[in-house]
């Protein structure tokens, strides 16, 4: 009997299908040790959010632990630390974005337009040596910088004719402070992907754009710019991603008693009630919702970036 046009097109598709995994089964054979990497670390501990809705005690374990709800987030917003420390964390995440993620688009611009090929390698080199610097390394230079005794301090007081202060122990300077040891930081490092991208726009475009008198405004506008998009919208889906996520170390070595009210972050909090105080459930629930604050906002943007014809995260 002949086979019939369905049954055909069954048996090319098997022998598609087993041709594809013959010829694809080393490159899953190398991402199954990331894949079970993720697994353990990233899908397993999901199961620990169930801290977040027991009072939970060392002693009795965590199956032991009488299950109490939405106690620990009723506890969490009727706090009145929550929103002080809710709207530290979102000006500075904002802050951050602003300046240190534009700011990397800018520098990377400034970067490609350098014509001599020593000289560029020069600044990349020394833009991002700062990324390798411990945070504990750089808040040392930061405090001892602006300390009432420093040469900084006390030339900036002669100047002016007041007497130095310790800049550090001053709640309308932190903010300031911390955003330009992030971009002094970070803002070098932030580059590598744009720069990457802009060494994939054609020349061509450059030089036709010269040809019909464009200048270096317009060719970074009309050209740079649309070349880079793609990555310009990822990375800042990324950035919204990890908004309520300042960083631990950044804030918590240059945070001090004086300051606290503006200083006191979400993660420095987290860790303060978590490992301080011992308070594991409470600890969770803040946790549970930074991430899911997160999730929510990048999925919105994602949605917004896609409704704006932009490729999306998800």
């Amino acid at each position: 009997m002949k086979k019939t046009r369905e049954e055909k097109l069954k048996t090319e598709k098997k022998k598609t299908s087993a041709l594809y995994w013959k010829n694809m089964r080393p490159y899953y054979l190398m991402l199954l040790p990331g894949l079970i990497l993720i697994i353990i670390f990233r899908f397993c501990p999901l199961y620990g959010m169930l801290v977040a809705f027991k009072d939970y005690d060392m002693f009795r374990g965590f199956s032991e632990s009488p299950w109490v709800g939405l106690k620990w987030f009723r506890i969490l917003f009727e706090s009145r630390d929550f929103y002080n420390i809710l709207r530290n964390t979102l000006v500075i995440s904002f802050l951050d974005l602003i300046f240190t993620f534009f700011g990397s688009i800018v520098f990377a611009i400034l970067i490609n337009e350098i014509q001599g090929r020593r000289y560029k390698k020069l600044v990349q080199t020394v833009s991002y040596l700062p990324h390798f610097l411990s945070w504990v390394v750089v808040g040392g230079l930061v405090i001892q910088l602006l300390s009432s005794d420093s040469f900084l301090v006390r030339s900036v007081a002669d100047m002016l004719n007041i007497a130095p202060k310790n800049i550090l122990l001053e709640q309308q300077y932190f903010f300031p402070v911390i955003v330009v040891a992030e971009m002094w930081k970070s803002i070098g490092w932030g580059t590598i992907l744009f720069l990457a991208a802009m060494s994939g726009i054609s020349p061509e475009l450059y030089e036709a754009a010269r040809v019909d008198g464009a200048g270096k405004f317009k060719q970074i506008w009309y050209i740079t710019l649309p070349g880079i998009k793609f990555i310009m919208v990822i990375q800042l889906l990324m950035r919204i991603g990890g908004i309520m996520n300042v960083g631990f170390e950044k804030v918590f070595v240059l945070q001090n008693s004086m300051i606290l009210d503006v200083a006191e972050v979400f993660s420095t909090y987290n860790y303060k009630v978590g490992i301080g105080q011992w308070n594991m459930s409470f600890s969770s629930a803040l946790s549970f919702f930074e991430s899911l604050t997160n999730f929510i906002l990048v999925f919105v943007f994602d949605r917004i970036a896609k409704l704006l014809g932009e490729e999306g995260l998800l």
